[in-house]
C-alpha cells in the first residue's frame, strides 16, 4: 500500500485498514513496524485484515507485508481504507479488485 496526505502536512491518528480477500493468510513476521523512515503507533495483525496505527505527511509512505495464498478460486479484493480516528472527515480508500488463482498442476 502507498499512503499520504493530499491536503495537510501532517495527518495523526490515522488507521489504515487492508483487508484480505478469503483464502488468504496474513505471514505475521513480514508485516512491518517501520517503513523507510516511518513508524507505526500500533500494529494490529488479525486474520481477514492488517490495521496501521500512526501518523503520515504529504511524503508517500509505502507499507508492504506478504500474505500466504491457502486455496484457489476467484476472489474480489476488498478496497483499502484508512481514516483519522478523532477527525472523520479525513479519509481515503483505494479501489477494490479480483483475480483468478488457479490449482497448480
Amino acid at each position: 500500500m502507498r499512503i499520504r496526505s493530499l491536503d495537510r502536512a501532517f495527518v495523526s491518528n490515522v488507521a489504515v485498514i487492508d483487508l484480505l480477500p478469503g483464502g488468504f493468510e496474513v505471514l505475521r513476521d513480514s508485516v512491518p513496524r517501520e517503513s523507510h523512515g516511518w513508524s507505526a503507533d500500533y500494529v494490529d495483525i488479525r486474520e481477514d485484515r492488517v490495521v496501521f496505527y500512526g501518523g503520515f505527511g504529504s511524503s508517500v509512505t509505502e507499507l508492504r507485508y506478504q500474505a500466504k495464498l491457502t486455496a484457489s478460486g476467484k476472489f474480489v479484493v476488498p478496497p483499502a481504507y484508512a481514516e483519522s480516528m478523532y477527525n472523520r472527515s479525513l479519509h481515503g480508500r483505494s479501489a477494490g479488485d479480483e483475480f483468478l488463482v488457479s490449482e497448480s498442476q
